[in-house]
């Protein structure tokens, strides 16, 4: 909802901004534009990405900089490329750069260069065309970051049940090895005899046994 919400804003400013109806149909001419749109969210979210939300919530907070800042697009970018660490983001900047050389728009650039989803890519000519590359480029930002947090939060959510589940067969699997016999043993030294379920676990504890026992030495 976050990347169609940024779409209607968007779409909503560059009807805004741009000089004529014709400028308008030239660029946003059907429906079918805002269906690519959504296409390239999808793709985003789906995790057809060179780089991670984080590396892209990074890179329009600072094309946004950039923009605000009056420096020029290649000039940026090519400070960035200098001020980064991560091989990944680099290799991505330095191609980014090399094609801006060529005097052609960021998101022609972008698209050439690669490692970067189509949304992210559209949005940053619906910028261009609307003048408003900055303030596109600040959303974007913010919308990666929630993206990004959003992954951190699933991943946290989806490590806890592991865990747990991983505890609840280790203790499962002790009981059954370890204490379950003992049971046995001193039911047996009544006279008394198991159930058929008690019975059929203790057997599966006894053939687990010499593997568990291998395991902890």
């Amino acid at each position: 909802m976050w990347g169609l919400s940024i779409i209607v804003k968007l779409e909503h400013r560059v009807y805004n901004n741009l000089d004529s109806a014709e400028s308008v149909s030239k660029w946003i001419k059907t429906d079918l534009e805002v269906m690519h749109l959504q296409e390239g969210f999808k793709m985003a979210k789906a995790g057809a990405l060179k780089m991670e939300a984080e590396d892209l919530a990074w890179f329009c907070e600072q094309i946004a900089l950039v923009q605000k800042s009056g420096i020029g697009i290649h000039d940026g970018v090519s400070l960035l490329a200098d001020s980064i660490d991560d091989q990944r983001q680099l290799n991505v900047l330095k191609k980014l750069e090399s094609e801006l050389k060529t005097m052609i728009p960021l998101s022609a650039a972008m698209t050439a260069a690669g490692g970067f989803p189509p949304y992210l890519v559209r949005m940053t000519e619906i910028g261009e065309i609307s003048g408003n590359l900055d303030r596109v480029m600040t959303n974007l930002s913010d919308f990666y970051q929630r993206d990004a947090e959003l992954r951190r939060k699933l991943r946290s959510a989806l490590v806890y049940p592991v865990v747990l589940l991983v505890m609840m067969a280790a203790v499962i699997i002790l009981l059954i090895v370890r204490v379950l016999p003992i049971f046995s043993d001193i039911l047996s030294a009544f006279g008394g005899e198991m159930p058929g379920v008690s019975m059929a676990l203790l057997n599966i504890g006894l053939f687990l046994g010499p593997m568990a026992g291998g395991c902890c030495h």
